[in-house]
């Protein structure tokens, strides 16, 4: 089998993926809605929280950036061998200003423990307060990375349920991968993303962007 098929850890069995000659076996053959960009990055495993985040900041917010679409991932623990690791699934696709968090938590493989969102903010800054309903009704950490326009930085911002703190700062200036000139032109190209954009931005914005007049994909500074 090519998911779940390698015991106690639930994950996808990765040589399995490769000798199907399956292209979209890590998107669960679903392009659109999960987006694997550069490889085997989902479900990677790490010592560290921090480390985690970093490392799907540095896979996917270039591409949510460039195509000013949200995405996110669930976080979750698995213990192996006594020890905790932190890991991330697929991440799901939704529109320039949201997306449901609650998607990807369906891809939390078996004997592993939800602990949190993380998202990017193609637009906004921060922790939005939906970011923060979402945390405290669910009892998951909200990651937010965001572009500091200020600063020209990638950062992200971590909300834990029900606390004080509206936006706790949590990492600066964290690396991201630019899309390549190939990759850029397979997302321009993709009909479904495009569409994603056009029905957004030939509404009102209720954000409060000007969607309407921000050309499509964005220019890569």
């Amino acid at each position: 089998m090519i998911y779940g098929d390698n015991g106690e850890r639930g994950l996808p069995d990765f040589a399995a993926i490769v000798q199907s000659g399956n292209r979209y076996a890590f998107a669960m053959n679903n392009p659109i809605r999960f987006i694997d960009s550069y490889g085997t990055v989902a479900y990677e495993l790490f010592a560290t929280e921090e480390e985690c985040v970093a490392d799907w900041a540095w896979n996917y917010y270039g591409t949510i950036y460039y195509t000013i679409i949200e995405q996110a991932s669930a976080m979750y623990t698995v213990v192996i061998n006594n020890r905790t690791y932190y890991s991330y699934t697929y991440a799901v696709v939704g529109t320039p200003h949201n997306v449901d968090a609650k998607a990807p938590l369906e891809f939390v493989p078996k004997g592993g423990t939800p602990v949190g969102i993380i998202h990017g903010h193609p637009m906004g800054e921060g922790v939005s307060p939906e970011d923060r309903g979402f945390a405290n009704d669910n009892g998951l950490t909200m990651y937010a990375v965001y572009f500091q326009k200020k600063t020209g930085d990638v950062n992200v911002g971590r909300y834990v349920p029900n606390t004080i703190a509206a936006n706790s700062f949590y990492l600066s200036d964290v690396p991201i991968l630019k899309p390549s000139a190939k990759r850029m032109e397979q997302l321009k190209n993709n009909e479904d993303l495009k569409a994603i954009w056009h029905r957004h931005a030939t509404t009102a914005c209720s954000h409060g962007y000007n969607c309407p007049d921000i050309t499509w994909p964005r220019k890569w500074g």
